[in-house]
């Protein structure tokens, strides 16, 4: 079955970035080879934590759309880390980047972001992360002008379900 098609609301990091992958090679369609994807995974087992479904795509999508297309194209990587107690899963770009003010409103609430960061998601993704997780997980951005934009999710290294429901491969 195709990871799309998939009808779970929690699915494993990997079939989360499964989906990531087959959405690339959509856009690889629309952009080309202006659009470069690299993925940077430490410890395969980190493959194994749960993610609430549909919360890397639109970051990544993001990263196309309001990163690297305004300039012409660039690189997306996804990094999958460790700290302590925590899987870390960062989309990096190398686009425009995103101004301080217009990030303090997407974590906020997109309903108060301007221009064409108004329908983007992103209090969305981080508010399904803080729900299934607690507050001490969620996502975070980091910016600088024109050199382009970190999204850093944090989730908890030893959970295999969210909210009650179990995760099941």
């Amino acid at each position: 079955m195709s990871v799309s098609k998939d009808l779970r609301k929690v699915v494993s990091l990997r079939d989360e970035i499964a989906l990531v992958d087959e959405y690339i090679i959509i856009q690889k369609y629309r952009y080309g080879n202006s659009i470069i994807w690299h993925k940077e995974i430490e410890s395969e087992a980190l493959l194994d934590v749960a993610i609430p479904r549909f919360t890397l795509q639109p970051i990544v999508e993001n990263a196309i759309f309001h990163g690297v297309e305004p300039k012409g194209g660039g690189v997306i990587k996804l990094k999958v880390s460790t700290d302590v107690d925590n899987v870390i899963c960062s989309i990096i770009d190398d686009g425009i980047g995103i101004h301080d003010d217009i990030i303090k409103q997407l974590m906020t609430d997109n309903r108060e972001a301007q221009g064409m960061f108004s329908k983007l998601g992103i209090s969305n993704v981080n508010e399904r992360l803080i729900y299934a997780f607690g507050d001490g997980y969620g996502l975070s951005i980091s910016s600088v002008e024109n050199q382009g934009t970190t999204m850093t999710i944090r989730l908890p290294m030893d959970r295999s379900k969210i909210n009650g429901e179990v995760l099941d491969e």
